[in-house]
């Protein structure tokens, strides 16, 4: 009788523990679901104050222009270099300098927006610029 109590006992903790591990799969699938559906839900809309998210637009869909993208006039290519500089400036007060890079950058494009006022210049830009693919890199939201 001993035996068989034992069994018994032990086949109540077998099945016990097979429930018990059903529910921390479904636990673990349940959480698993929810976390994706959390990430997919985030985004820099839902994150930030509106009128941060407008600034970041505003300030992506000004690179391709600085850099002279997407058939960018002269007067384009300065003032969106200028407004990257500018930029730059602004936040490398905040960075303690790290920006200072990012001036640089759009500082060589700044130069290349200036050089450009040449007309035969600006005729040997486009017609390079011509030859890379129209990529639209915009952040549509």
């Amino acid at each position: 009788m001993g035996l068989m109590a034992g069994m018994d006992t032990l086949r109540d903790a077998v099945s016990g523990l097979g429930s018990a591990g059903g529910w921390v799969r479904r636990q673990a699938s349940g959480t698993a679901s929810n976390l994706r559906g959390l990430v997919g839900y985030l985004s820099l809309d839902r994150l930030l104050p509106p009128s941060v998210v407008s600034t970041l637009q505003f300030f992506a869909s000004t690179v391709p222009v600085a850099l002279g993208l997407r058939g960018a006039t002269s007067k384009e290519q300065f003032a969106g270099s200028t407004t990257l500089v500018l930029l730059a400036i602004v936040t490398s007060t905040l960075t303690l300098g790290l920006t200072l890079v990012a001036v640089a950058f759009f500082g060589v494009f700044w130069l290349i927006s200036i050089a450009r006022t040449v007309p035969a210049v600006n005729d040997a830009y486009e017609s390079k610029m011509s030859l890379l693919p129209d990529t639209d890199w915009r952040w549509e939201r």
